[in-house]
């Protein structure tokens, strides 16, 4: 895993790796591009874990709109969503008046805002744009109950998950990817189908709303 946090780093070193969402987010605002998808977004890790993602902070300082399934099954989605709130970053629901977690449906965790078409989440950017709000919209897209995993299994399996990356010692950047590798084997490639379920479904929202974006077009803002 590159850190996302630091691109000059990574980029210096001459290297190929993943990264963390907040990596291609900021190059992606320094290309232009206002509308992007990811599946899901770091965020707060529960119990006493101080593992605090990179894009939290990346998203508080980026223009821009970002589809997304919410956060990743395996943080806190209460406080990923109170430290997003405290950031200024916009939580928006798609459809939905709850916040997607990923590879559920939802969390218990009530949304100030929502639209309901691509050109609805179009128009909160063109004001964000206008009022030149320096921070991402999070456009949270639910999977779809076909591919979504129930919410009660989701917490068993990332508890266990946590377990082994405690006795491990599995700490920092490396703890994300190792929880994902757990969750999809412990439950035999169903987490990496719904991920990649989603991942599909964002990537067409996402230009869905760049298309209504660039069709309504009153900032001039370059979407992609």
């Amino acid at each position: 895993m590159v850190p996302g946090g630091s691109p000059p780093g990574g980029c210096a070193g001459g290297g190929r790796g993943a990264t963390p969402v907040c990596a291609p987010l900021w190059a992606a605002a320094r290309a232009g591009i206002r509308v992007s998808a990811t599946g899901g977004i770091g965020g707060v890790h529960p119990g006493g874990r101080p593992d605090v993602s990179a894009d939290l902070m990346e998203l508080s300082r980026t223009q821009g709109l970002l589809v997304c399934s919410g956060p990743k099954s395996i943080v806190d989605p209460a406080a990923t969503a109170e430290r997003l709130e405290e950031l200024g970053v916009t939580l928006a629901g798609y459809g939905v008046s709850r916040l997607p977690f990923f590879l559920a449906r939802e969390a218990p965790v009530e949304l100030e805002h929502r639209v309901d078409t691509p050109e609805e989440a179009a128009a909160v950017l063109a004001v964000a744009i206008g009022l030149d709000t320096r921070s991402t919209i999070l456009l949270c897209n639910p999977i779809a109950p076909e591919f979504a995993m129930d919410a009660a299994e989701v917490a068993a399996v990332t508890r266990r998950c946590e377990e082994r990356a405690d006795r491990e010692g599995v700490r920092g950047r490396d703890l994300t990817p190792f929880l994902l590798a757990c969750l999809a084997e412990d439950t035999d490639d169903r987490s990496l189908e719904a991920n990649l379920a989603l991942l599909e479904s964002n990537a067409a929202l996402a230009g869905a709303v760049a298309f209504a974006s660039v069709a309504d077009g009153p900032t001039g803002a370059r979407s992609g």
